[in-house]
């Protein structure tokens, strides 16, 4: 497979041996709830650990579900899934320390379902189910 190019620069291009960070996808759930009250509990389980790169960003902003606008704290670079969007989350370890990020938009680069780009913004020390928020 050939390197693509991943931002709109000639010398910028993703080959698959750039993926060199593991990250973890989650996804979350909704469970029944049987004491008949209208909420369920949030439920978070491990979707799938992928190879990624990541870009640290500055500024980038970017539309969310809702059409409000996100700042963008990272980008990450994976073979392309088409079973992730915003409803997943990311966890990273670093140093001894998980990182969070919330996603708040996918790309598939050039249309080729080769690389999926995904922009998030990381998220705070808090509970899982706060940072999925």
């Amino acid at each position: 497979m050939s390197c693509r190019k991943i931002i709109r620069r000639k010398a910028d291009k993703l080959c698959t041996g750039d993926l060199d960070q593991r990250i973890k996808i989650r996804i979350r759930t909704k469970s029944a709830n049987n004491d008949g009250e209208t909420e369920s509990d949030l439920i978070i389980t491990d979707l799938i650990d992928v190879w990624t790169m990541q870009q640290s960003v500055n500024g980038e902003e970017a539309f969310d579900s809702t059409n409000n606008i996100q700042l963008v704290t990272d980008r990450f670079y994976i073979r392309y899934r088409n079973d992730i969007d915003i409803t997943n989350m990311i966890e990273k370890s670093e140093g001894g320390e998980t990182l969070k990020f919330k996603i708040i938009d996918t790309e598939n680069l050039n249309g080729r379902s080769e690389f999926l780009l995904i922009r998030t913004s990381r998220r705070g020390d808090a509970t899982l189910k706060n940072n999925f928020l």
